[in-house]
């Protein structure tokens, strides 16, 4: 029955957007698996170094690593370990797509490493646990718990245990802290006031406090059956969710033989019925970093258990799956369901629990199948001895989802300048993209939310409830995603500016309309579509239901030489369309101007209450001028270059700088350069924008004018 009501969670929350991910998220957590006693009383076990000590952990769980190692990541700064094919490995590349393919099979893609599904830290291995299960069981079964609290919860009881954890190979390599907000300091989260990601965060914090004091006592049990020389405190779950959402997957397991990316090719539609998502961590493969450009995706695929082992002098494998290597939900891209990798592998845990036919690998096996996560080079691609291997989290990804989950950002005119050798990626606060907005620091992924200041439903009378219906009715809602993708800012233009959306001009309209044009359009709305479609034959559709088109209106009415009168009832109509829609673009424009003043606002308005209002929603004051914040970043590449400069060959006037004691610019910290990319994108959004609405309020006037003076 716990097991049935796992199954049911949702695997693509972390994709949504961060307004919605604030009430999602507080759901969540991780969790963690065994170390076989082999491995525990290897005699040298103390002395190895961390990597080799996790490399032998991970092969002792059934990982295969022989093309493979852990160590610090050349991707840049804050950027921890990374997965690098093996100094001693033979260079390994992938075949191309091949014209004659159509008339054959291709050739398999190049497994670099393989992580058995055993080993991966998810729900139904922690409940098939004889030790910890049956406790984290019946949270789930009172309904304290889901899918990923289980991971989460038994994630920060391992880290509690410290050294005598069956899981401390893997956790000491894990970073110490996260660069997400939710673990900034007071001052660090003011340099995000004004911003949503300033109140999301703190709401999220919240609720992730609240839902911990609730299942504190049965973790506290857990840990203290669990042999932990401390119990599990506040620090340990916010950090345990905070690897589960960097590093965490959404794992597509096939309930057949065969990889998950053909199996959906052969037969989309059938998918749901062959196809079984689990959630959770995979202890190796979560150290791959983001490139977008990578040389490598992951999937999970099914095949026979009496698979025989590779030697460990063997080379360079392939894997007989045949997909077509592009990163999806079936196939599985290295941003599914987190954006992270994950490791598997065997455990005492799981040998326990495959001996009882239960977890992940029992379920499978119970199939006559076992299922792995394969590493492996996308087609066309290669790597040699010593190049860090990396994945894709997604581009489609937001500077504020990446923050929030992985505690970076991506700055374009810091990669355009910046790239670390061999492997073609930037430094962590600047990972590449595919594409690039045209505004500079901003992303062509990135968007800012824009509400509409409704008063609580409880007040609202009879007008207000049938304005939120007919917006239901009409599929629209009081909140917009202002894109950076629609942004022109090509030199022609001047300024940066972008059309004014079509679903805010609808939305927006539904509240300026007068309370009997509501009512009538509703009642419209609600008419079977048999009776609409008769109406609007009949040409007795009411003038609530009318449209307009403005590019219609001005060739009619603007265009010398052409113009085609407009008829009493033409003009009657095109007078009142227009003034609703100057109506509806005033009120945007209004809203965006209310979003810069809080975005702009002086920054020691924002500091003075960043902690005194540590419990209240409401964003006072901002993080100042965008031209500041530009500024800023311009002397941070400035530092960085210098930096660069000077530890190469320093320059006469470097060394007299030194030598008189000059202190030269210094780069912005990790965290500070984050939040002023990304508010830095967020106030260029909306300025955009605010443009875009002030040229189409000029264009309606002109309408306007053009209308009464040919119908005056």
């Amino acid at each position: 029955r716990i097991m049935r009501r796992l199954s049911t969670g949702s695997a693509a929350a972390v994709a949504l957007p961060i307004a919605g991910a604030v009430w999602l998220q507080s759901q969540d957590q991780t969790k963690c698996y065994g170390l076989p006693q082999a491995l525990c009383e290897h005699p040298g076990a103390e002395q190895m170094s961390p990597e080799l000590r996790l490399k032998q952990w991970l092969e002792s769980r059934g990982c295969r690593l022989n093309n493979v190692e852990v160590k610090p990541s050349t991707v840049g700064e804050e950027s921890g370990y990374g997965l690098f094919v093996a100094e001693d490995a033979h260079s390994m590349r992938s075949a191309r797509r091949r014209w004659w393919w159509p008339f054959g099979s291709p050739p398999p893609f190049t497994t670099v490493a393989t992580f058995p599904l055993s080993s991966c830290l998810t729900a139904e291995n922690i409940l098939a646990d004889p030790q910890v299960g049956g406790r984290f069981g019946y949270l789930v079964d009172r309904g304290a718990m889901n899918e990923r609290d289980i991971v989460i919860g038994h994630l920060a009881v391992e880290r509690a245990r410290g050294a005598h954890s069956a899981l401390a190979p893997w956790i000491d390599m894990l970073p110490k802290e996260s660069h997400s907000p939710l673990c900034w300091s007071p001052s660090e989260m003011a340099e995000l006031q004004g911003t949503s990601l300033y109140a999301a965060a703190r709401a999220l914090k919240r609720k992730l406090a609240a839902h911990w004091a609730e299942v504190q006592p049965v973790l506290e049990a857990v840990a203290v059956q669990a042999g932990t020389e401390r119990a599990p405190c506040w620090d340990d779950v916010l950090w345990a969710h905070c690897v589960f959402w960097s590093r965490g997957h959404s794992l597509p397991v096939p309930k057949k033989e065969g990889a998950a990316s053909t199996l959906v090719a052969q037969d989309p539609k059938g998918a749901p019925s062959f196809m079984h998502v689990h959630e959770g961590l995979v202890p190796g493969l979560d150290f791959a970093n983001h490139s977008s450009l990578p040389q490598c995706w992951w999937e999970v695929a099914s095949h026979p258990p009496t698979r025989p082992p590779t030697p460990t002098n063997a080379p360079p494998s392939s894997n007989s799956s045949n997909g077509d290597g592009k990163d999806s939900a079936a196939g599985g891209s290295g941003g599914s369901g987190g954006g992270g990798s994950h490791r598997e592998g065997d455990s005492v845990i799981n040998k326990q629990a495959a001996q009882a036919g239960s977890g992940l690998q029992g379920a499978a096996e119970g199939q006559g199948l076992a299922s792995s996560i394969l590493l492996q080079l996308h087609r066309g691609a290669s790597v040699g001895p010593g190049q860090e291997l990396c994945i894709n989290y997604g581009d489609t990804k937001s500077n504020e989802e990446l923050l929030l989950l992985y505690g970076f950002v991506y700055d374009p005119d810091l990669a355009a300048s910046t790239s670390c050798g061999g492997s073609g990626n930037t430094r962590a606060s600047s990972r590449g993209r595919s594409k690039r907005s045209p505004l500079p620091g901003c992303s062509s992924a990135d968007f800012s939310m824009l509400a509409c200041p409704l008063a609580p439903s409880d007040q609202w009378d009879d007008v207000m409830h049938k304005r939120v219906q007919l917006l239901t009715c009409l599929g629209l809602r009081p909140q917009f995603f202002l894109k950076a993708s629609e942004i022109d800012a090509s030199p022609a233009q001047g300024k940066a500016t972008a059309p004014v959306p079509i679903d805010v001009v609808e939305t927006l309209e539904v509240f300026v309309m007068e309370a009997e044009e509501v009512a009538s359009r509703l009642e419209t709305v609600l008419l079977p579509k048999a009776a609409k479609e008769e109406l609007q034959q009949k040409g007795q559709l009411p003038q609530s239901c009318a449209t307009l088109d403005l590019d219609a209106l001005s060739r009619r009415v603007e265009q010398k030489n052409k113009k085609v009168p407009l008829t009493q009832r033409e003009a009657e109509s095109a007078h009142r369309l227009l003034g609703l829609r100057m109506a509806a673009v005033s009120t945007f424009l209004g809203l965006l101007e209310l979003r810069m003043s809080e975005l702009e606002a002086p920054p020691s308005a924002a500091g003075s209450s960043s902690s005194s209002s540590s419990n209240s929603s409401f964003t006072p004051g901002g993080t100042g001028s965008l031209e500041a914040d530009l500024e800023m970043l311009a002397q941070h590449q400035r530092a960085l270059q210098a930096n660069r400069e000077s530890t190469t060959s320093p320059t006469h006037q470097q060394q007299q700088q030194q030598q008189q004691g000059v202190q030269s610019e210094c780069p912005l910290s990790h965290r500070k350069h984050c939040a002023v990319v990304y508010r830095a994108g967020q106030k260029q959004i909306i300025r955009a924008y605010a443009v875009g609405a002030r040229e189409e309020l000029s264009r309606i006037m002109r309408l306007l004018r053009a209308v009464e003076e040919q119908n005056p």
